[in-house]
């Protein structure tokens, strides 16, 4: 007798029946096991649409960090003025606004301070909107992220160079060494006066703002984020009025800080990041720019940039 022939219609039985359960679910099955249907993904409130950080924004951070450390750390401060001469239109409006008394100039003092951590701090607080209101959306925290790391790397680098390099002498200097408590900050910092490190910092955190509210709508309303970019720009223009007001820096330093804080916050990242879209965005915003000549006053000509977004 084949003792084989048994296996082998045992194997061959198991194996229609399996086909068979294959083509046809089982009528004993019960209907909870049943393949149900997966959810739909929900659509991310914060999709980032823009152009990514690429090799360009790394180089740019990455040089300018790289340039802050070796300007901050490697150039010592300047022990005397390079700079030291006013313009009539610093003269006048320091004599507008400048505290009369010690009290008057040091209250204002802090007031800068405190609107400079506010300022420094906006920002970064930002990125709550895609992590805690998203269900964690690193991609677009990721994003703004590098985002502020680049325009703080640029504004820090050109701000601390001014300081090394072009050492203007604060307005404070005269008055202190005639009277040592003109002011709790005399001959702190005294040749550091340009550009406005206060105002900078300020504007770049307040451009930041204003960037990624008004292109990612992150408040969810325009009005909404137009009030935030408004807010934290009033905080910056007063970081640099309180300046003036405590007779740390003329209207030019605080001026061209604010030139180097929103040029670095909101211009470089429309310009760079938040300006190429990617593939299906139905934001068809644009920023185009150019650069055309234009007149300083009675020192010559000069280039000045203009944008449209």
């Amino acid at each position: 007798m084949n003792t084989r022939a048994p296996f082998a219609w045992i194997l061959a039985s198991f194996a229609i029946s399996t086909a068979a359960a294959a083509q046809s679910p089982s009528e004993s099955a019960p209907n909870d096991e049943t393949v149900q249907p997966k959810p739909e993904l929900r659509a991310k409130r914060y999709p980032w649409r823009y152009h990514r950080f690429d090799w360009i924004d790394f180089t740019i951070t990455g040089v300018s960090a790289a340039g802050f450390l070796a300007v901050n750390f490697g150039v010592d401060p300047p022990r005397k003025a390079k700079w030291s001469s006013t313009t009539s239109v610093d003269d006048k409006v320091r004599g507008w606004l400048r505290a009369d008394s010690r009290d008057g100039r040091d209250r204002a003092d802090r007031v800068s301070d405190y609107l400079w951590y506010t300022s420094l701090a906006l920002p970064w607080m930002d990125l709550a909107f895609p992590l805690l209101g998203d269900d964690g959306n690193t991609d677009t925290a990721w994003q703004m992220t590098a985002i502020n790391f680049e325009a703080f790397s640029v504004s820090g680098f050109l701000t601390r160079a001014g300081h090394r390099f072009v050492a203007r002498e604060r307005p404070d200097v005269a008055p202190c060494e005639v009277d040592a408590e003109y002011n709790s900050q005399c001959f702190g910092g005294s040749f550091a006066s340009y550009p406005s490190g206060h105002t900078s910092t300020s504007s770049v955190g307040a451009g930041l703002v204003c960037a990624h509210h008004l292109k990612q709508g992150l408040v969810g309303n325009e009005i909404g984020d137009g009030m935030v970019c408004g807010l934290a720009a009033t905080a910056a223009v007063g970081a640099g009025v309180m300046r003036i007001i405590a007779d740390r820096h003329y209207v030019t330093d605080v001026l061209s800080g604010a030139a180097i804080g929103f040029g670095s916050g909101l211009a470089l990242p429309l310009l760079r990041n938040y300006r190429i879209e990617e593939k299906g965005s139905s934001d068809t915003a644009k920023v185009r720019w150019t650069m055309m000549p234009t007149v300083q006053g009675t020192d010559g000509l000069g280039l000045a940039a203009y944008g449209w977004f």
